[in-house]
């Protein structure tokens, strides 16, 4: 999980010892944060990298390899092609997957019957290859529009004074704001402003940031991943201050 390769890269000096004997690093579960990842890719260039998707009901259902052009990327590194001889379309945008890997049903329950849909949000990017954008459920509307916050994260993340970020909606309808919580790298930490006209350039005026918390790190759930509950926690606290 990238979670973990990050925490050990920042803690636990993984690339200071180097990758020893290790031909392949295999992740998946999460987006990996664009800048770990190249800090990994650059510490480890020849170790395969793959980038792999797919929720339980399906196991594995795409991967892509990370290699050394995807140092120039400016945005998150997309789960690829379909492996595993399953198939994967878009409905609406969210993802649906067909195939060998597919579960026959849940336990107890009624069979699996056509495409399974995830509940991930994805895209194709110019070549065709599958970009994850987020749970369906994590939707929201901003300002009238329908919007996937990871995809603000993103964006977020590959400016080169944050090192990780989150963003929440806080608010429903006509209040309904982007709130986003960032980690910065090392050096100073970036300012509202600078952020949004970062964002300014890679998304609409409607997915601008409204609101920046800057944080040491995130709270984070058992299995690693950044606490949104808790994060969203921390605004009400600010708002009933």
């Amino acid at each position: 999980m990238p979670s973990a390769l990050v925490l050990m890269a920042e803690y636990g000096e993984l690339l200071e010892r180097g990758p020893g004997t290790l031909r392949a690093c295999i992740f998946a579960g999460e987006r990996f944060p664009l800048k770990q990842l190249k800090d990994l890719r650059r510490g480890w260039p020849g170790v395969r990298m793959l980038n792999w998707y797919g929720p339980t009901e399906t196991t594995v259902c795409t991967s892509y390899e990370v290699t050394a052009a995807d140092l120039a990327r400016t945005a998150a590194v997309p789960i690829g092609s379909p492996v595993a001889g399953d198939e994967v379309s878009l409905d609406d945008g969210e993802i649906l997957v067909s195939g060998p890997t597919v579960m026959l049903g849940y336990w107890d329950g009624e069979p699996q019957v056509g495409p399974y849909r995830t509940g991930d949000l994805g895209r194709y990017d110019a070549d065709g290859l599958l970009e994850y954008r987020g749970r369906v459920d994590d939707m929201a509307k901003v300002r009238g529009y329908r919007i996937e916050p990871a995809e603000v994260d993103g964006v977020l993340v590959a400016h080169e004074a944050v090192r990780d970020a989150v963003v929440l909606v806080v608010g429903a309808d006509l209040d309904a704001r982007l709130h986003a919580f960032v980690v910065p790298g090392t050096g100073r930490a970036p300012g509202l402003a600078e952020l949004r006209r970062h964002c300014a350039v890679f998304l609409p005026p409607y997915m601008s940031i409204d609101a920046l918390h800057v944080v040491s790190g995130f709270p984070r759930t058992p299995n690693g991943k950044a606490d949104r509950a808790a994060l969203g926690g921390l605004v009400a606290q600010e708002v009933g201050a």
